[in-house]
């Protein structure tokens, strides 16, 4: 089950969107300079199914998309997409943030996705030379967002 460390609107993740970002504990990608070590913790925080509807009903008319930074263990991708479904029900946009390297058919639901793994090096979403890649879902193909819509 999905567990969260932290909850709270942001306009920074996905661009043009004001975004109910929800960060899942139990982060696998343990990424060098994590600004965030809280979310390796694989029990940190408390269950969502505990608290994604009131979290949700509080934030709703402030937000157009719900984020998760984050994605839990892959026996977690049902819930993780139930609530993405339950967002579109109510016309809420969603995002997913992960270190995986690739787009994964499971993914197909949500309307934008971070893929890459953070490597300082490289520089965050926004610099010209990241590794991370940010995808919008538009009629069932995926196109990348450039780094300069992040600034």
């Amino acid at each position: 089950m999905l567990r969260y460390v932290e909850a709270g609107l942001s306009d920074l993740e996905v661009p043009q969107e004001i975004s109910l970002c929800i960060y899942l504990s139990g982060c696998i990608y343990r990424c060098e300079h994590c600004h965030y070590q809280d979310l390796q913790a694989p029990d940190g925080g408390n269950l969502l199914a505990e608290n994604f509807e009131p979290l949700f009903l509080a934030y709703q008319a402030y937000m157009t998309c719900l984020c998760f930074l984050g994605e839990g263990s892959a026996c977690d991708q049902h819930e993780l997409l139930h609530y993405v479904e339950y967002a579109h029900a109510k016309n809420v946009k969603s995002c997913l943030y992960t270190g995986k390297e690739q787009l994964e058919d499971w993914m197909h639901n949500f309307d934008y996705v971070k893929i890459g793994k953070y490597l300082p090096q490289r520089g965050p979403l926004w610099s010209e030379t990241t590794n991370q890649r940010m995808y919008v879902r538009h009629h069932e193909i995926w196109f990348p967002l450039k780094p300069a819509m992040f600034r």
